[in-house]
């Protein structure tokens, strides 16, 4: 990983729509997963880089290696998010970006690091290119 990509975790539908997004304006990014099933399930959508993440472990994932230029995790259950959030904290300089579908847990996920928590009940996220 380096400072020019972006980092995303899509276990959603709205999280996959922007990983093809991403793909479409050619901007370079890596896929958060914690679980291989993922990895073959996202790896359908062309996705090539993966940082994986043992979430029930708290250390810092060796291959996750510089940081990030910015995170979106979309939200698949606060728990994971949660997770998500402690351990890309800890090694992303860039802003990290929660995509709810659940208004909810916006002060939980800025009290772990998210600069912004977007509500969308949608999953109509594209705007949010306009960041990277």
């Amino acid at each position: 990983m380096t400072q020019e990509k972006v980092l995303v975790s899509a276990p959603s539908p709205a999280g996959e729509q922007f990983i093809r997004m991403l793909k479409y304006k050619k901007i370079p990014f890596a896929v958060l997963i914690n679980h291989p099933d993922q990895k073959e399930r996202l790896a359908k959508l062309g996705v090539q880089d993966f940082v994986q993440v043992d979430t029930k472990d708290a250390g810092i994932p060796a291959e996750a290696g510089e940081p990030a230029r910015m995170v979106f995790l979309f939200e698949d259950s606060l728990n994971l998010t949660c997770r998500y959030l402690k351990l890309c904290s800890a090694w992303t300089e860039g802003p990290i970006i929660v995509i709810s579908q659940n208004g909810v847990p916006r002060p939980i996920y800025r009290h772990l690091g998210a600069k912004d928590v977007i509500y969308s009940r949608s999953g109509e996220v594209s705007y949010l290119l306009q960041s990277v």
